[in-house]
C-alpha cells in the first residue's frame, strides 16, 4: 500500500518539461531569463495554447529581440485577441455583480482578476469571471442568472438538473451579449475545497479597481489555495495549464504566509499547497513560504488522489468526477449518470430510438477523446473545471 508521501512526491514531480522560450515567456517579470538560442517557432504553437502571449510579447521588448514579421503579427494577433477578451470580461463584470448585488446575494470573485492585480505587467489574461456563492445561495444566483438572459452551453447539461448543485461544484453561464460566468457553490475539486468556507472567502474579500469598477475578489493568500487546487482539477490534465504555476509562483510572493498557513491549515491544505511549491522549479520556488508553510505530507483523501494524477489524463472529467466529490455526491452522481433523464437523452440524442442503449454504449466504447469521453457510461460531461 502506497503512503502518503508517494502521493506528495508524484505531485512534487507534476510540472511539466517546458521548451527554453515557453520557460522564458512564462518566467518573464518574475525572474531573469536568457535569451534562447533555439528557434521560437518551434515552440509558438504551445506557447499560443497556454495564453502566454502577453508575457512573451514583454519578454521580447525586455530583451529587444528581434523575430521575423509573420511570427510577430501571429503574437499579437493573439495578444490582441486576449486582450480583447479579458477587456469584455471586465465590461461584464459590473452587470454580473450588479445582478448579484440587486438580488441581494453575496458573492466573491475567484481567480481571473484578483489573480492579474498582482502581476507585474499587464499580461494575466482570462475568459471568463468566476463567481462563489454561499450553497444555500446557489440555486436563487443560478435563477437569477437565467432570468437575465445567460444559458448553459448544450454539451455541457448535465444528466439530472440536480447536478449542477449536488454533483459539480458550479456550472459555466453565458449572455448573447458576451458575458461568461463561472457559477460556483463550492471550490473545486470540491473534496478538497469544500472547507475552503465561502461566507468566510466573501467575509476576507479584497475589492479591487479596475477602471471605473470595484471587483471583491478574494484575498492574495485564498487565492493561491484555490491557484494550488486548480493545478490538479484544471480540465483533469494535473499539472499541464503552464499559467496556473506562474499564477501559484506569483502569489507566493506577494501574499502573507503567516496568513497562507492559517487559511490553509484551516482547509487541511498545507500538505498540498507545500507539494506544490515544490513541484516549481527551484529558480521560481518561494523559499520563505515554503519553510513557513512545512513538508508536503498529504493525508486526507491521499488515494482519491493518486487516482485522480492517475486517470485524469487518461480519461478526463467523465471518469474522475466521482473522485472530486464527497461521497453521497459521488453515489448520486454515478445513479444519475447511469440513468440520465429522458429529458437530457432527448438534448444530446436527438434521432435514436433507443437513446439508453446509445448512451451506454458510447459510455463504454467511445474513446476517441479521453478530454471527453471515457470507457464508463456513468462519466460525466465537461465540467467547470477549466477556467482561467
Amino acid at each position: 500500500m502506497r503512503t502518503s508521501t508517494s502521493v506528495s512526491e508524484r505531485m512534487s514531480r507534476l510540472f511539466p518539461q517546458v521548451g527554453p522560450w515557453a520557460s522564458a515567456a512564462l518566467w518573464h517579470g518574475l525572474v531573469e531569463m536568457p535569451v534562447p538560442s533555439a528557434p521560437l517557432e518551434d515552440e509558438l504553437d504551445l506557447i499560443l495554447q497556454q495564453r502566454l502571449t502577453p508575457l512573451l510579447v514583454a519578454y521580447l521588448a525586455a530583451s529587444e529581440v528581434r523575430v521575423s514579421p509573420g511570427l510577430l503579427k501571429r503574437i499579437h494577433s493573439d495578444e490582441f485577441l486576449w486582450s480583447v477578451r479579458t477587456s469584455s470580461v471586465m465590461i461584464h463584470a459590473e452587470e454580473i455583480l450588479g445582478l448579484m448585488a440587486r438580488s441581494d446575494i453575496d458573492c466573491v470573485v475567484s481567480k481571473g482578476p484578483g489573480i492579474a492585480a498582482h502581476y507585474p505587467l499587464a499580461a494575466r489574461p482570462f475568459s471568463d469571471l468566476d463567481l462563489l456563492v454561499r450553497p444555500q445561495a446557489f440555486s436563487a444566483a443560478r435563477t437569477v442568472f437565467l432570468g437575465a438572459g445567460y444559458a448553459e452551453k448544450r454539451e455541457n447539461r448535465q444528466p439530472w438538473p440536480a447536478f449542477d448543485r449536488l454533483c459539480r461544484e458550479g456550472l459555466n453561464l453565458e449572455s448573447a451579449t458576451g458575458g461568461s460566468v463561472d457559477l460556483h457553490h463550492h471550490v473545486p475539486p470540491w473534496f478538497w475545497g469544500q472547507r475552503l468556507d465561502i461566507g468566510t472567502l466573501i467575509a476576507n474579500k479584497e475589492s479591487l479597481r479596475f477602471g471605473d469598477a470595484q471587483i471583491p475578489c478574494l484575498s492574495c493568500e485564498a487565492n493561491l489555495l484555490v491557484a494550488a487546487l486548480h493545478i490538479i482539477s484544471d480540465r483533469n490534465r494535473p499539472g499541464q495549464t503552464l499559467l496556473i504555476w506562474r499564477d501559484v509562483a506569483q502569489l507566493a510572493r506577494v501574499c502573507n504566509p503567516a496568513k497562507v498557513r492559517e487559511i490553509a491549515r484551516t482547509a487541511g491544505l498545507e500538505g498540498w499547497l507545500g507539494a506544490i511549491l515544490r513541484a516549481l522549479p527551484a529558480f521560481a520556488q518561494p523559499t520563505d513560504l515554503m519553510q513557513t508553510v512545512g513538508a508536503p505530507r498529504i493525508t486526507r483523501g491521499r488515494y482519491r488522489l493518486r487516482l485522480m494524477l492517475a486517470e485524469g489524463g487518461r480519461y478526463g472529467v467523465r471518469a474522475t468526477q466521482p473522485l472530486r466529490l464527497p461521497l453521497p455526491s459521488a453515489v448520486l452522481h454515478e445513479i444519475g449518470m447511469a440513468i440520465p433523464s429522458p429529458q437530457f437523452l432527448r438534448l444530446r440524442y436527438p434521432d435514436p430510438q433507443h437513446r439508453y442503449v446509445t448512451w451506454w454504449r458510447e459510455g463504454f466504447f467511445h474513446t476517441d477523446d479521453p478530454a471527453t469521453s471515457s470507457r464508463r457510461p456513468w462519466g460525466s460531461p465537461a465540467g467547470t473545471s477549466g477556467s482561467l
